[in-house]
């Protein structure tokens, strides 16, 4: 009878054990398909619109760790400014909501940096000696006439950046994107323009 019994106890367990393993691993599937449904559900799209100057860009969501961008961009500092597109690729560590990017592509734009700061350092160098400079042969003051083509530049983009893209509202449906940066546009000279932009996007 003792015998029996304990064969009785050994198939409960055994019965019991294998009814866990089961729903363990029934329980884990559903979950997974939960994540990954859920993971399907978020949106992979985003299109922001930005101040400061603007900003038009589209962002495809890879991961929730890393996206890339197509932009459409205007910055100015009035000696210079820039049109531009570019392509990004954007890193949030640890998939929350602070970014870093890194963005090349083509800019045109006008620049007179190098210009003025030439006619600011001559201008200097005659009031410090009171006109006598131009006396000597070896100065010689540049008093160029420039038309407006001369200014006007394009060339290579580079613009690394850093920002927040802020969940607001409706999860994964609206952002408030802040971003801080510089633009580089390579065309003989460096012209460089850094922006602080804030603006709105839209998740779909």
């Amino acid at each position: 009878m003792i015998c029996y019994i304990n064969r009785m106890i050994k198939r409960l367990v055994i019965f019991l054990l294998l009814t866990a393993a089961i729903a363990v691993g029934v329980f884990a599937q559903i979950d997974s398909q939960e994540q990954a449904a859920a993971s399907e559900q978020r949106a992979q799209n985003r299109i922001s619109v930005s101040a400061g100057w603007f900003e038009l860009a589209y962002e495809k969501v890879l991961s929730p760790e890393f996206s890339s961008l197509l932009s459409v961009s205007y910055n100015t500092w009035l000696l210079a400014d820039t049109l531009s597109i570019a392509g990004k690729a954007r890193w949030y560590p640890g998939g929350g909501s602070f970014f870093l990017d890194l963005g090349l592509g083509y800019s045109y734009g006008y620049d007179m940096t190098h210009e003025f700061t030439d006619a600011m350092a001559q201008a200097f160098l005659v009031l410090m000696t009171g006109g006598l400079i131009l006396l000597n042969p070896e100065f010689e003051y540049e008093n160029k006439k420039y038309s407006s083509k001369d200014f006007y530049r394009h060339g290579f983009l580079i613009t690394p950046g850093l920002g927040f893209n802020i969940d607001v509202g409706k999860k994964d449906h609206f952002f408030l994107p802040i971003a801080l940066g510089v633009d580089f546009r390579i065309s003989g000279y460096i012209t460089a323009l850094t922006y602080f932009r804030i603006g709105f996007s839209y998740a779909f």
